[in-house]
């Protein structure tokens, strides 16, 4: 239904923000023991970058046809969005600390 589509526009900028934000949390030298992030970040930032400039794009794509409230075209969207962060958690991220 439209009404469905329509509720998923706030989660759906909530996501671009967040996904927004990421790009500031990791300068040079931020890395800390208790952190899963991988060294690989710093010693490979181009691709990083890439990775979440495509993160970033896919986000803005699932609020586009959010607020489009085509239910069918967001349900397509919402895997290609996950690919995205999947694509840089995989490479970038560790595992989580015990």
């Amino acid at each position: 239904k439209a009404e469905d589509a329509k509720a998923t526009v706030d989660d759906a900028k909530l996501i671009q923000a967040n996904v927004g934000k990421l790009g500031d949390l990791f300068p040079a030298g931020s890395i800390t023991p208790e952190s899963r992030a991988k060294p690989e970040i710093w010693t490979n930032m181009d691709d990083f970058k890439a990775k979440l400039a495509a993160t970033q794009k896919e986000a803005a794509t699932l609020v586009a046809l959010s607020e489009k409230g085509d239910l069918a075209a967001i349900k397509a969207q919402v895997p290609v969005t996950i690919n995205a962060c999947n694509a840089c958690h995989n490479t970038y991220r560790g595992p989580a600390k015990q």
